[in-house]
């Protein structure tokens, strides 16, 4: 079971993530109050343990939007979580050799949407609201690609979605969030800390 912490947005949750080492960190390009441009994404990636991927989330952007994004961050993976066309996914992957993941609703779930990606993240109709979704309803579903969870996952019902069949990972941002000593929405080492060792216990238990 894989880890994605998403939203990172200060070189203080790099800090964390280096030491917690999700295998997955998502940096957000679409508007989000977990937005960041492109020179604060660089210096992001530039602490980060290179052992951790890089995830560069978009909805809607235009290709030239993205393209400027890879030109400049090193990113290894791509995140389209809007209304992107097969042919921006082509164009997309003809001038980025990493992988592509598509993100989608739990209720517009279609294979058809999946053409050229290589895993999805399956998210409640409000993607980044931090609410939860019926998780049981992706058992249903038949797919070849690989199904990260995300929707309003945090440490109290962790348990729960690691319950369910067919996920492969987990996609966590507002649930490992919390107000810093500054009174600032952050993420939360001690949060993180508690979810990544229960991902990784779950892990060893499948072993």
């Amino acid at each position: 079971m894989q880890i994605k912490i998403c939203g990172i947005t200060t070189l203080r949750e790099i800090e964390f993530v280096n030491e917690l080492k999700p295998d997955y960190i998502g940096l957000v390009f679409a508007e989000s109050k977990r937005k960041v441009n492109k020179e604060k994404a660089f210096e992001l990636c530039n602490r980060l343990n290179k052992d951790i991927k890089t995830v560069a989330v978009f909805r809607n952007n235009s290709f030239e939007e993205i393209t400027k994004v890879l030109e400049k961050i090193p990113v290894d993976i791509l995140q389209l979580h809007g209304n992107e066309t097969e042919y921006m996914v082509k164009r997309i992957k003809d001038i980025f050799k990493g992988e592509v993941w598509r993100g989608i609703n739990y209720k517009e779930y279609s294979e058809e949407k999946l053409n050229l990606i290589d895993k999805v993240i399956i998210d409640s109709l409000n993607p980044g609201s931090g609410k939860v979704f019926d998780w049981t309803s992706i058992e249903k579903i038949s797919t070849n690609k690989e199904i990260i969870l995300a929707g309003g996952l945090n440490i109290n019902n962790l348990d729960d979605a690691l319950k369910i069949k067919n996920i492969k990972g987990i996609d966590i941002s507002s649930g490992a969030e919390d107000i810093n000593e500054k009174g600032n929405l952050e993420k939360s080492y001690i949060k993180m800390k508690k979810i990544i060792e229960k991902v990784r216990g779950y892990n060893e238990r499948e072993i």
